[in-house]
């Protein structure tokens, strides 16, 4: 990932705040504390700390980039290699938190994915005719979750807007079943389902991911 420097006078070599290498694949309390001490309290601390959890479960590298700390300074949390640093952003923009990652969450049995400490594991998702999504979803049992949804998002070649669908659900002691109905599932697409935290428009604020994520794609 290519990464700018110098702009707004901002010099990357003076601001490196803290550095922690990862053993576990849950925020470390040293990491629960840089988050903390440099985001404000509310939407923007629990999203970074979302997507730098995410990326941790996922294996993957994420760029958090915060507009402004609580001292008023941009900051930049990454997740490189397993390895967590947070400095003032050599290249901030204006606008909401935003971010950056180069993978996504998977899994290939509950067993991995609830030692990761997945809340939930996506075991099967089946486009059914005509029009629906059936995904069936297996709760962690050490990871209860009162509440989450099911997001689905669907790709429609040459169409720029997503469609999507969104399901209620909370942790189980037996497997869920969950049919996504939309009009659009029985077109040629591509289909993208996870499990996000909280319902409604927090969950799709913070996007925050409970589960793997699992792709299907509808070829007529």
């Amino acid at each position: 990932m290519t990464r700018r420097s110098g702009r707004l006078g901002w010099t990357p070599a003076v601001v490196l705040a803290a550095s922690l290498t990862l053993a576990a694949q849950e925020l470390t309390p040293q990491m629960r504390s840089e988050i903390a001490r440099t985001v404000p309290e509310g939407i923007g601390r629990e999203l970074t700390a979302c997507k730098v959890q995410n990326a941790m479960w996922g294996g993957y590298d994420v760029d958090v980039h915060v507009t402004m700390g609580i001292d008023g300074l941009p900051y930049l949390f990454t997740l490189q290699r397993g390895r967590f640093s947070r400095i003032v952003d050599p290249a901030p923009l204006p606008g909401p938190i935003r971010f950056e990652r180069t993978g996504r969450i998977g899994a290939s049995s509950a067993e991995e994915a609830f030692a990761k400490g997945l809340p939930f594991y996506i075991s099967r998702a089946e486009l059914m005719a005509p029009d629906r999504l059936s995904v069936s979803v297996l709760s962690n049992p050490a990871a209860s979750i009162e509440l989450a949804t099911l997001f689905v998002a669907i790709d429609q070649p040459g169409v720029d807007d997503l469609a999507t669908v969104t399901l209620p659900l909370q942790s189980a002691g037996t497997p869920q079943r969950l049919l996504a109905i939309n009009p659009a599932l029985g077109k040629p697409v591509v289909v993208r389902a996870a499990i996000l935290r909280d319902v409604g428009t927090t969950a799709l604020t913070l996007g925050c991911v409970l589960s793997n994520e699992v792709e299907v794609r509808q070829v007529l």
